[in-house]
């Protein structure tokens, strides 16, 4: 973030969101998410380890990782490339919470690595509840994103139901309070989202020893920290946390197992000597729908909705262009059909480039609907009317 924005921000002139995410742009904060290079190659070794452990226990074993608030593709970028070259029957799901940073990430990785799905998951519902198999995952990661949920016990509980019996949670965190982080993304809301009382204070972050004991209430087992810095762990400021889900027996290479029972894998505790590669820093997480990203058409008109102004029209085309929706209607839900604030400002972007004027649309943050951002929009046209060629004026106010 700029810090010339600070006092726009804090004083609610500007969005955190349209600071740390111009026009939508991910440009900003891509250096953070992709910064921390130890630890995200800690995360991509262990879990090619696990997925080496895995085939050596049971060679024929279907093996699949599902990333929870992959972002902008942080860990990603140093997971995929650990996992080339380790054969078929892998798979792996791309999450997050926002539609932007799933089509962000199909666009980043899908080309290059066809074993790759990209869906929306807000790991503070259910999992089944949005199409996830329960038990279907070897292997779940979550990079930087736990903390920013309302109750971690809970976020757990479905992180837990993901996983297959023996399979491992990996969790990586910043974990100590940092000025820099509550300074940029501690501007938006989703940062202070906690409602439990096992944080570290004025903070929503946890230490190691509190991710222990949260993770071992919430029924995981053999639950360890690493770093790859040589300090005390609960003096890390970012650590790799495992835990498992017991279930599975461990089974030698070659031993048949129970019908429907996966063999266990087990993770070599690692030498920090050996890691190399780039990790998502601490960050904010948004909101998602399904459509584009299950290829489907994102051109088109408004399918014959009734609009009530050009206004509408323009703001329907912007909502189709951005949210990959064959057709829209007014009275349509922005959350509903999909939008997040991220998406919004690659709206807001899209409008502003539009019209002959400077326009400030942050009040579009505050609407709901279609025609309530028409509206808003209308209203900020007509306060800039006296800036407004008279054809404008004519077509689109009259």
């Amino acid at each position: 973030m700029c810090l010339e924005d600070l006092p726009d921000v804090l004083t609610g002139r500007k969005k955190a969101h349209e600071v740390l995410f111009p026009d939508g742009s991910f440009d900003a904060v891509e250096a953070v998410y992709h910064s921390d290079h130890d630890t995200n190659g800690l995360v991509a070794r262990l879990v090619a380890e696990y997925v080496r452990a895995r085939r050596a226990a049971d060679p024929g074993a279907a093996v699949s990782v599902l990333e929870i608030g992959a972002g902008t593709g942080g860990t990603t970028a140093k997971v995929l490339p650990a996992l080339d070259g380790l054969g078929g029957g892998l798979r792996y799901m791309y999450t997050d919470i926002s539609r932007g940073f799933t089509q962000h990430g199909r666009s980043r990785y899908g080309a290059d690595h066809p074993f790759v799905d990209f869906r929306p998951l807000d790991i503070e519902q259910p999992p089944a509840g949005q199409g996830f198999e329960p038990g279907a995952y070897d292997i779940v990661l979550a990079c930087n994103v736990l903390h920013a949920t309302r109750r971690i016990d809970d976020t757990l509980a479905h992180a837990r139901q993901l996983l297959r019996p023996g399979g491992v949670l990996i969790v990586l965190e910043t974990t100590r309070k940092q000025d820099f982080f509550t300074m940029t993304f501690g501007l938006m809301s989703g940062w202070w989202a906690a409602e439990d009382d096992c944080r570290l204070p004025g903070s929503p972050l946890l230490s190691v020893p509190l991710w222990r004991q949260a993770l071992e209430r919430s029924g995981f087992h053999r639950v360890r920290g690493l770093s790859p810095a040589p300090v005390r762990e609960d003096r890390a400021f970012q650590a790799v946390v495992l835990a498992e889900k017991e279930g599975a027996r461990p089974v030698a290479a070659g031993e048949a197992t129970d019908a429907g029972e996966p063999a266990a894998a087990t993770i070599a505790e690692p030498t920090t000597e050996a890691v190399s590669g780039p990790v998502d820093e601490a960050a904010d997480r948004v909101t998602a729908p399904a459509g584009a990203d299950a290829g489907e058409d994102t051109g088109g008109t408004a399918d014959g909705a009734a609009f009530g102004s050009p206004l509408q029209e323009r703001v329907a085309a912007a909502w189709q262009e951005v949210l990959g929706l064959t057709s829209v209607r007014p009275d349509d839900d922005f959350q509903d059909v999909g939008g997040d604030s991220i998406l919004l400002t690659q709206i807001i972007s899209r409008l502003k480039n539009g019209f002959p004027v400077e326009l400030d649309l942050g009040e579009l943050f505050q609407a709901r609907t279609l025609a309530d951002m028409a509206g808003l929009l209308e209203a900020e046209l007509i306060e800039k009317i006296d800036q407004l060629p008279d054809d404008a004026v004519n077509t689109l106010l009259a």
